[in-house]
């Protein structure tokens, strides 16, 4: 037995104001039906006339004298309530059971409800008299030009604060020809990042709507936001709702104006990158400070009453977020922090400034050998390497990738990693006698001071110290 529903769910509703009439919910009724499909489809279709009809109604416009009038149906919410009384009877009448016998009788009925429905349309009249319409477009006229002043007056507010401070954004560069709005403020966001934070490399990636701005430790991620804010464009970083305050209205002027300088996206994305190994060593640098001994970055009990989830890690990231690492430095110890009043963080990191040594010489280079080649050590990279005047046939390549050697397009010369014995060879391989004055292999780095502590503390239980 097949179960036909007079029901409606409300899914959407209608932009304009429906007229009173069509005020009460849909009626909700079960139909059982015994009768064919091809029988039930077409009592299906008749419901579902009678209720678009009792979503009808009649729209009167215009000038009273010479009204114009149209026809309009709400797909969906209330109806009239002539359907709710109409279904109801007809429902009763039958005990809402459909047969092969009443169908075509409760089809017939449907269909006369729904003429008398028609013939009583309700009509919503939106007419207004010549004196009403005149004052109605004088009004609209007055709106629309008010908007207008206010436009022109914003836009030359905008022009003579771009005058005033072109001069702080020297960096930005014209466009290049055919250059696409999304690669200049791509080269733009590159510009204004290396002035505002030397030695910190940054990745800068633009589509046609966002950048993406990836880097490894340096600024905290609120000081970069900080200084790309202004590549974001009004009405995607601050809310529009509202009226315009004199406040909002100045920053809104400054904002554009610096668009026109610097160019604008719609969003902009930060992340800044750690290293592999940063959270462990801040958090044995909490461990030393609080005078624990290191377990593993789930531990607890750093905090007094620290929250149920919090552990050793959650407070390294913590402390990682908040803090700026400076291009040359290194991690010298934990310490309190006094002027801290965030309190999801109490500390701070110090650093010990880490002279920029001068760039490693990739000589001592052998003598050029046969065809300009010549054979040198990278002491920057640890490498050797092997740079060729020309490109050397195929038999000579095969015997350099034998010895390891990997081209790099880049640097236009073939590397590995250095070893006296791959320092010999590739001499061998290409006929060039070894110089005499081979750099030294580099000094081996200071023991590291926290397997240093863990000997010492080692010591101490077995009474040694």
């Amino acid at each position: 037995m097949e179960e036909i529903k007079c029901e409606l769910v409300k899914t959407m509703t209608c932009a304009d104001e429906p007229p009173a009439d069509l005020r009460e919910e849909p009626i909700k009724l079960r139909w059982k039906a015994t009768c064919g499909p091809r029988q039930a489809k077409e009592f299906e279709k008749a419901l579902s006339d009678i209720r678009m009809e009792g979503r009808t109604y009649i729209e009167r416009t215009g000038l009273k004298s010479n009204p114009h009038e149209s026809q309009l149906t709400q797909l969906f919410g209330n109806v009239r309530p002539g359907v709710n009384v109409a279904l109801q009877k007809i429902f009763d009448g039958c005990n809402g059971e459909i047969t092969a016998e009443n169908v075509r009788e409760l089809i017939a009925q449907i269909q006369q409800a729904k003429a008398e429905l028609v013939a009583s349309r309700p009509v919503h009249d939106l007419t207004k008299t010549e004196e009403e319409q005149g004052a109605e477009a004088r009004e609209l006229e007055a709106q629309r030009q008010e908007l207008a002043d206010a436009s022109r007056q914003r836009e030359a507010d905008i022009q003579k604060h771009v005058a005033e401070v072109r001069g702080n954004y020297s960096f930005v560069e014209s466009r290049r020809q055919g250059e696409s709005d999304h690669a200049w403020v791509g080269r733009t966001i590159r510009a204004d990042l290396a002035l505002a934070f030397p030695g910190t490399t940054f990745s800068v990636r633009t589509d046609y709507n966002s950048a993406n701005i990836g880097w490894e430790m340096g600024p905290r991620e609120s000081r970069v936001k900080e200084l790309l804010g202004k590549y974001e464009r009004w009405s995607y970083r601050y809310s529009e709702d509202g009226p315009e305050t004199p406040e909002l209205r100045e920053k809104r002027i400054k904002h554009e104006a610096v668009n026109r300088i610097v160019g604008g996206l719609t969003y902009v994305f930060l992340h800044r990158r750690n290293p592999e190994g940063l959270v462990e060593q801040v958090a044995r640098e909490l461990c030393v400070m609080k005078q624990i001994p290191f377990e593993d970055l789930r531990q607890k009990g750093l905090v007094e009453g620290e929250a149920p989830g919090d552990n050793l890690g959650d407070w390294a990231h913590r402390l990682i977020h908040k803090t700026d690492f400076p291009p040359r430095g290194e991690i010298l110890r934990a310490e309190p922090d006094p002027e801290c009043t965030d309190c999801s963080c109490f500390w701070k990191l110090v650093f010990k400034f880490v002279p920029q040594l001068p760039p490693a010489s990739p000589m001592p280079a052998s003598s050029p050998g046969p065809n300009g080649v010549v054979i040198r050590r990278n002491l920057a990279m640890e490498g050797l390497e092997i740079a060729f005047k020309s490109k050397p046939d195929r038999e000579l390549i095969n015997r350099i990738k034998a010895l390891g050697f990997k081209w790099s397009g880049r640097n236009t010369c073939w590397y590995r990693k250095f070893s006296p014995e791959s320092w010999s060879a590739s001499h061998k391989l290409l006929g060039i006698a070894e110089p005499t004055d081979q750099a030294s292999p580099p000094p081996p780095s200071a023991p590291d001071r926290f397997d240093m502590q863990v000997e010492d503390n080692m010591a101490r239980a077995c009474g040694l110290l």
